[in-house]
């Protein structure tokens, strides 16, 4: 009877613990998803006239919002981010 006390606890323990890492990730993940749409209204498309890659639903601004993401995920911040994507479109411009 002791060890069958001893197991439900651990298992409520294990339990108790996971749903606690699980928050942390979906709390973590949130805030992921708060700066991305930050940056998604900052960079304007570089196919639609007046758009950003939030309001526009073209292939490029999508793979620029995936891209977003992906260096969000990386550890990369807004700013070096939004650095990046000034690099790489102003640099197409020859004056």
């Amino acid at each position: 009877m002791k060890s069958k006390i001893i197991m439900l606890g651990l298992a409520l323990l294990v339990w108790s613990l996971f749903g606690l890492s699980a928050a942390a990730h979906n709390s973590e993940e949130e805030a992921l998803q708060k700066t991305a749409r930050e940056i998604y209204g900052l960079v304007m498309c570089p196919l639609c006239a007046g758009q950003t890659i939030g309001q526009s639903g073209n292939e490029t601004s999508r793979q620029m919002r995936d891209l977003v993401l992906k260096k969000l995920r990386q550890g990369e911040t807004k700013e070096d981010i939004l650095q990046y994507f000034e690099s790489r479109y102003l640099s197409l411009i020859h004056i």
